[in-house]
């Protein structure tokens, strides 16, 4: 039997069902937003019936699938026969509407569709109403299909009397939620009573469709629930409308239908409802989530201003908006019609924050409706703003009912719209009708042309200062170029003088457009040109440079008479004159600097001589050295002293920097015009390893031919004062009297003028060890005092040197290193002991020192000072050094060959203890110990520090002032890869103190400083 609908079509004619799929709409930069769509296509599918479209979604192929119900048999596009009154019609067709397959479901009664999901497996569920049940009523009807549309179960829904599905939504769980509408009192399915004749009624069930509660909300005469929302917080909005008073679920009421919304959380308990409305009728068709947490509430309204109602009616039924924030707050209305009826069915949230309306309409070209009408009703679409300003409206249709559209967003600024038709061919339709109503699907949107942009050449230069850009496109298309590019004649060229990315906007005749960018590369602007000298022409520099700034990719010309260095920006002349050069950069484009060098050189006769006097008075050991030199000048021509240097040569044993005290004592030529510097030798000569050079300030004057620049008394010495031994110092000569000493050579313009240079003579690397044992034989504390001295001709660095000491440890007894004194500073050594893998004859342990890497380098002739240790079991057993490898009786500090120096971890040094006809075994070390001090200098009145590499070892904390008092102490048991200790500093002055962390087998020492 035909259920009585008149409580749902009184405000609805036609089907009971809209369902709105509300898919984001993404409008791009080419696609239309102020004016109305071009039709792409539309298609007609029925039989010789009637069909009612319900609604079109979306699928996972490209293509859509048409929802409805049909009464034809199987002729047409409909395949199947009809199994009753209205049968469910389910129809796919491809992203051009071209139809694959079709479907129909029913029985003998009537059964029609009204709400489709896609589901999670590809396939879909299908929601509406039947009444081919047992009990010959309307219940709620849920068929899943897969995705060719073969049925995979059905359930049904209901009480005794007329129900019926119009939405449904995806839940959180992955289950569904339906929603419609029910007169039924509480039985079969149902577990709510009725509270008036129609009531709104939502079913959950899990995802085959098994029941899993119920709930029902209405008042004391009709609640006809649309649309359901699912909402952020996991409930729903249900929206709908209603002529029943306050009472029941029911808490507001504002005329004969309003819009009603009601919320409820995730089990279906109601938290809130809202009634909207004026004096009249209003019918919710459409209820969307918006981007703001609100909804917008979409239907018709036959009422004049007042209540929720802003506007007047146009007249009969208008389109009225109504934007609600989360809490169901009216936050504005919008009413949109002429002077027949407009009725919206469908409403999508589009990507600028705006919306689209779609309905039908049979008024005229008045009010709201800019276009006639085409025939009886046409589907019209209104686009509006976020705040529901009207931006454009549309009218689509043939001659004669085209209804109830529902849509969806494709993308790309498209929409798909699905009604119900039974116009002939003729204005917006393509194909006949087949019978009463068909199917009716409409393509909307911009097909955006293809455009391409193309530059005349690669790039731009001075050569080709102008790139043309040639766009191409469809015919009959317009062209817009961006900023900065000068379009010609409106066509579809332009010119571009500047790098950077343009774009050309193509706009066909319908109204679509795209855009295609190009980047222009390349530059006319002239490089940066200037040129720089490096000095004067002078006989110290006969040589200067000129030097352009560097352009990447550009070349370089220089003028006649400037030698260009490599091909680059540099030059060099000898000549004083004025030059140029030419920069040319990667565009072609060339710039010109020019430079004038001034001065000269005019050698003057070759005539100086030095004179020696040795003021040591014979001594060869001295902490310092001090000669007293005379310049003659046996030529004719004045010398300008500014261009006159003289090296004396020497070597410094037991080196120490030079340039504290290098002193000039007296000149008669001015004591502050005479500068001296040490210079180091970065190849050995016969008697020097460096030399001291004399130079003159500018302003000393010149040397004239034939006089003497009178007595020159220099003094010679070390930082530490530490004494030279000048018997094998190159220059040296033991003289009285002021007497000519060709082993003082000097220089003019950098060239040798007098004397002769040392010879260069062979490296030689030359490392040994002396050691003084300060232990008998049989002892507990190894003390030995070590000096590591270079005895070749060559620096070595400090960081690449280590230094063994190989003994027995007799027992198993963990070994502890004590740094008594170095004087080289404690804090730049480090030592560790450690256990050979497999003892050899002398020993099973090593001693091995190391440097770090502040202390530079070993200079020849140079040793590291006593380094005095001792070694110590930690149960103070004693030692049999007897047959230690390395063990030397005590006596005078002299070489030790048992003990061995490594360089770069080879052997330079010595000779290692091995096993008969065997190589020593590798050693097994423990693992480094590492000691950082947090916040150096200290802040507070608490050393903090951090220790690494002592898991399972004793350590001990020992803080002193550098005189050796002991001001924090502290001994523990290694427990972590990596641990925290603090030592008081409480009561102690600002200044440096040593921290020593030590285990058994290593130990570092840190300064630490105290701030205040």
């Amino acid at each position: 039997m035909k259920p009585n609908l008149h409580y749902l079509t009184k405000n609805h004619p036609g089907p009971l069902t809209r369902l709105v799929w509300t898919v984001s709409l993404l409008l791009m930069a080419g696609s239309l937003v102020k004016a109305q769509l071009p039709k792409q296509w539309d298609k007609t599918l029925g039989g010789s019936g009637s069909e009612t479209a319900a609604l079109v979604v979306a699928t996972s192929d490209g293509g859509y699938l048409l929802a409805g119900y049909s009464n034809s048999p199987n002729d047409g596009d409909k395949t199947a026969p009809n199994m009753g009154d209205y049968d469910a019609w389910l129809v796919k067709v491809d992203v051009n509407g071209n139809k694959q397959w079709d479907h129909t479901y029913g029985g003998s009664g009537y059964d029609r569709l009204s709400s489709v999901l896609a589901t999670a497996d590809g396939g879909f569920l299908l929601g509406g109403g039947t009444s081919s049940t047992p009990e010959g009523d309307w219940d709620y009807w849920l068929v899943k299909v897969d995705a060719t549309g073969t049925k995979q179960w059905e359930h049904t829904f209901g009480g005794t009397g007329t129900d019926e599905i119009t939405s449904m939504v995806v839940t959180t769980d992955g289950s569904y939620l339906l929603a419609g509408v029910s007169e039924s009192p509480v039985g079969r399915d149902k577990t709510a009573p009725n509270m008036g004749f129609v009531d709104y009624w939502i079913v959950k069930v899990d995802v085959n469709g098994n029941k899993q509660w119920d709930k029902a909300f209405g008042s004391s005469i009709w609640d006809a629930l649309s649309s359901v929302v699912a909402t952020a917080d996991g409930g729903y909005l249900l929206a709908g409308h209603s002529n029943s008073p306050v009472g029941g679920d029911k808490t507001e009421a504002k005329g004969n239908y309003d819009y009603w919304i009601v919320k409820v959380d995730a089990m279906g308990n109601k938290q809130w409802d809202k009634a909207f409305g004026s004096s009249r009728r209003e019918g919710l068709a459409s209820a969307i989530a918006t981007s703001d947490g609100g909804y917008l509430l979409a239907g018709h309204s036959d009422s004049p201003a007042g209540g929720d109602k802003t506007d007047p009616n146009i007249r009969n039924y208008d389109y009225w908006l109504v934007k609600v924030n989360a809490d169901g707050s009216k936050q504005w209305d919008k009413t949109f019609g002429g002077s027949g009826v407009d009725r919206i069915s469908s409403a999508i949230a589009t990507s600028d924050g705006g919306y689209l309306l779609a309905g039908y309409s049979i008024s005229p070209n008045d009010g709201d409706k800019i276009a006639p009408n085409k025939g009886e009703f046409d589907y019209w679409l209104v686009k509006v703003d976020a705040n529901g300003s009207k931006q454009w409206e549309q009218t689509l249709g043939s001659s004669g009912f085209d209804q109830y559209p529902s849509m969806i967003a494709t993308g790309a600024g498209n929409y798909l719209l699905l009604g119900s038709s039974n116009s002939p061919a003729g204005q917006d339709k393509t194909d006949p009708n087949k019978g009463d109503f068909d199917y009716w699907l409409v393509k909307l949107g911009c097909v955006s042309p293809v455009v391409e942009i193309t530059p005349s050449i690669g790039q731009l230069s001075c050569s080709t200062p102008t790139v043309t850009l040639t766009a191409t496109s469809i015919p009959g298309a317009s062209y817009a170029f961006s900023t900065g590019a000068a379009q010609i004649n409106d066509g579809n060229t332009a010119t571009v003088t500047q790098a950077g990315t343009y774009s050309v906007t193509v706009t066909t005749s319908s109204g679509c457009s795209a855009t295609a960018i190009v980047t222009v590369t390349g530059s006319t602007t002239p490089p940066t040109a200037s040129l720089t000298v490096s000095g004067v022409i002078s006989c110290v520099n006969p040589t200067v440079t000129l030097t352009a700034p560097v352009t990447a990719g550009a070349s370089y010309v220089f003028s006649t008479g400037a030698t260009q260095i490599n091909g680059g920006n540099t030059a060099t002349v000898t000549q004083a004159g004025t030059y140029s050069v030419v920069v040319t950069s990667f565009n072609g484009c060339s710039a010109t600097a020019s430079m004038t060098v001034s001065g000269s050189c005019s050698p003057p006769a070759l005539g100086i001589s030095v004179l020696h006097l040795d003021n040591d008075n014979k001594q060869l050991t001295n902490n310092s050295i001090r000669p007293y030199l005379q310049l003659a000048n046996e030529g004719t021509t004045p010398i300008a002293y500014q261009d006159i240097t003289v090296r004396y040569w020497l070597t410094v044993e037991d080196f120490s920097p030079l340039n504290s005290n290098l002193v000039i004592d007296w000149a008669q030529l001015g004591t502050g015009k005479v500068k001296m510097k040490y210079v180091e030798l970065s190849q050995p000569r016969q008697g020097a390893l460096g030399y001291i050079e004399y130079s003159f300030d500018n302003s000393t004057g010149s040397l004239a031919g034939g006089t003497n620049s009178g007595p020159i008394q220099s003094r010679i010495g070390k930082n530490d004062w530490t004494p030279f031994n000048e018997s094998d110092d190159y220059s040296y000569a033991g003289t009285t009297n002021y007497t000519k000493n060709n082993r003082i050579t000097a220089y003019l313009a950098g060239q040798l003028v007098w004397g002769t240079e040392p010879t260069l003579v062979d490296p030689v690397q030359s490392l040994k060890v002396y050691a003084d044992s300060k232990s008998s034989a049989t002892t507990n504390s190894i003390s030995t005092y070590v000096q590591l001295r270079n005895e070749g001709n060559v620096p070595v660095s400090y960081p690449k040197l280590t230094v063994r000491y190989w003994l027995t440890a007799e027992g198993s007894s963990p070994l502890n290193i004590y740094l008594d004194y170095a004087q080289l500073g404690t804090s730049n050594l480090k030592g560790k002991l450690v256990r050979l893998t497999t003892p050899v004859p002398g020993a099973d342990s090593y001693l091995e020192l190391s440097f770090v890497p502040a202390l530079g380098n070993l200079y020849p002739l140079s040793g590291t000072g006593n380094i005095q240790y001792r070694i110590a079991k930690s149960d103070w057993s004693n030692f049999n050094q007897s047959n230690d490898h390395s063990y030397q009786p005590s006596g005078l500090m002299a070489p030790n060959p048992k003990m061995t120096v490594y360089l770069d971890g080879a052997l330079v040094y010595g000779t290692e203890p091995s096993a008969p006809n065997a190589r020593l075994a590798s050693a097994e070390e423990s693992s480094e110990l590492k000691v950082v001090v947090l916040g150096n200098p200290i802040p507070g009145n608490e050393v903090e520090l951090e220790v690494g590499g002592a898991a399972g070892q004793p350590i001990r904390l020992l803080l002193t002032d550098l005189q050796g008092h002991i001001v924090a102490e502290k001994q523990v048991m290694g427990r972590e890869a990596i641990e925290r200790h603090q030592l008081s500093v409480a009561g102690q002055s600002a200044g440096i103190l040593l921290l020593r962390v030590s285990t058994p087998s290593r130990w570092q020492t840190v300064k630490v400083l105290k701030a205040n």
